[in-house]
């Protein structure tokens, strides 16, 4: 079993950037502007933990956000083959997909139904469900019960670790241990096992 050895780098050199960031002289109540850095990661099969990954490596450009935001991912690090931006929690109960058709997320074990959300469709049980939000073509957020995996593209789909964001298509999304948070302007969605809100 191969062992990844970057994440101590990844997260000094993100704190190091941090620090930097905060320390303007200049005096006014502007936030300061993120900074930029490229780390080096493990291969790609052993950060998603496939067997049989691809070997190398992969360079990653992390964004830290202003003022304690979670720290912005590349998106192009997370576009699929479909063409939209895809990934799933740490925990792999929870897959999002921002594309230009349809944007979202679901939640794939969960016994907590969203409210609005429709799931007495005959299809499946209730339980066997996966649940979230859905909205096309920019539409409003719909609450959602999923009989297949709309937002989950690819088996090694890759992760957004807690505490990063990506942004595509004008939504962004941000991955923490509570669960997902999206936002698109004034509007979006939290989705989670234990529970889901929409504004």
């Amino acid at each position: 079993m191969k062992h990844s050895r970057s994440a101590v780098p990844i997260g000094l050199l993100l704190a190091v950037a941090l620090a930097l960031t905060g320390c303007g002289g200049s005096g006014d109540d502007a936030a300061p502007a993120p900074s930029t850095m490229e780390a080096t990661t493990a291969p790609t099969g052993a950060q998603q933990g496939t067997p049989g990954g691809a070997q190398g490596t992969v360079t990653r450009t992390v964004t830290a956000a202003p003022s304690g935001g979670a720290a912005a991912e590349d998106p192009a690090d997370y576009r699929s083959g479909h063409g939209g931006v895809y990934f799933m929690t740490p925990t792999r109960n929870i897959a999002c997909g921002l594309d230009s058709t349809v944007t979202g997320c679901q939640v794939f074990k969960t016994a907590v139904i969203p409210p609005g959300a429709d799931c007495d469709h005959g299809t499946m049980p209730r339980d066997e469900l996966s649940k979230g939000y859905v909205s096309e073509k920019g539409g409003p957020f719909t609450a959602s019960c999923f009989n297949q995996g709309v937002f989950f593209q690819v088996s090694d789909q890759r992760t957004l670790p807690y505490g990063r964001s990506v942004t595509a298509g004008g939504m962004t999304c941000r991955s923490e241990e509570k669960g997902v948070t999206c936002t698109r302007g004034s509007h979006g969605f939290f989705v989670s096992a234990q529970s889901f809100d929409r504004w």
